[in-house]
Parts: C-alpha cells; sequence; structure tokens
C-alpha cells in the first residue's frame, strides 16, 4: 500500500476495512461449520436411534445413492459415514467398498460378502452376515459409553474398515479425539 497515491489516513481506513472484512468472513465460516455440524450430528442421530433399537436394515448399512429404498441422510450408513462428514469430521475411506464386509454390487440385487467364495450372494444370504456380524458391532460401539471400552471395541473387532468404526466413536465423542482415521486411534482427554 506503500505506492498507492491516497493518504495515510485513507490507506489506514482501507487496511482497517480490509481487516474487518476477513475477521467477519471468518466468523462466517465458523457459523456455517457449526450449522453443518448440527445437521451432521442430527442425521447421525438417525442412524443411532435405529442401531439402538436394533432396527437398522441392510439396506440402510449398504446401498446405492440415488436407489428408492436409499433413503437416510447420505443415503446409506456406510455412505454417510465416509462421505457425508469428511468435509468437517475429516476422511475415513477404507480403501474400498469391500472392507465394509457387504456390499450391494451394481446389479443392484445381489452382494458381496467377506469371505464368501463368490462375490455374488443372495440378499437372505448378507442379511444374515449383516445381523451376526455388523449389526452387533455397531450397536456394541454406540452403546458403549467408556470412552476406552469403545476404543478397545474398535481395535478388537475384526471388521475391515475400522477407521470407520472410529467415525462413528468421534460422532458420539466429538471433543474426545482427533480427526484422523488410522489404526493409531488417539484419543484426547
Amino acid at each position: 500500500m506503500k505506492k498507492i497515491k491516497i493518504s495515510e489516513e485513507r490507506q489506514k481506513q482501507i487496511q482497517t476495512l480490509w481487516n474487518k472484512f476477513k475477521a467477519d468472513q471468518k466468523s462466517e465460516e465458523e457459523a456455517s461449520d457449526c450449522k453443518g455440524l448440527d445437521k451432521i450430528i442430527t442425521q447421525w442421530k438417525e442412524y443411532r436411534e435405529k442401531i439402538i433399537k436394533g432396527t437398522l436394515k441392510l439396506e440402510d448399512y449398504t446401498n446405492k445413492v440415488g436407489s428408492p429404498t436409499a433413503n437416510m441422510p447420505g443415503g446409506y450408513l456406510c455412505n454417510f459415514l465416509e462421505r457425508t462428514t469428511r468435509d468437517l469430521l475429516g476422511s475415513s475411506k477404507p480403501g474400498s467398498a469391500y472392507n465394509f464386509e457387504i456390499k450391494l454390487n451394481d446389479d443392484n440385487s445381489t452382494y458381496f460378502i467377506k469371505g464368501a467364495e463368490k462375490g455374488n450372494q443372495l440378499k437372505d444370504e448378507a442379511e444374515i452376515y449383516f445381523e451376526s456380524n455388523i449389526k452387533i458391532l455397531l450397536k456394541n460401539i454406540v452403546e458403549e459409553e467408556d470412552l476406552k471400552e469403545k476404543i478397545k471395541i474398535v481395535e478388537e473387532a475384526s471388521y475391515s474398515a475400522k477407521q470407520v468404526l472410529m467415525k462413528m466413536a468421534v460422532l458420539d465423542n466429538l471433543t474426545d479425539f482427533i480427526y484422523i482415521y488410522s489404526e493409531q486411534c488417539t484419543a484426547v482427554s
């Protein structure tokens, strides 16, 4: 601003206006982030309630965005945790949708199931795996109130996408974690 041919007083006024503008922008961004986080937490509560009540269905867990049965926030839980929450709570990509252990195939009628000999399993088989493996794990994580025990459940799970389980722990304990999803889950006390 030294090379601009306006008075020093006017330069100070402009600098003051610029600094106020930057501060206001930051406040608006923070307010927007808070609104976005409130929305994510409200959406998470929809999933959380279904998990606790035992009413979370296979379609709520894995689906295709845009499908008539994908009517939960983000379409379905895996997508919600991986994509909907990433801007504010960090990325928790599992590397591949196969790491969610059950995945609706592109034909919209068969499923990949972890450990199955063939990749095209019927919905009945997918529901059995979901009910006996995944649904129980999700419920244990959500219902556990002790932070150290919650971390222990995540760490000891044989589930392939542990970073997604960590995201669930974060959603229940926003101020207790650093939003970095790796094998070394970090709690802040």
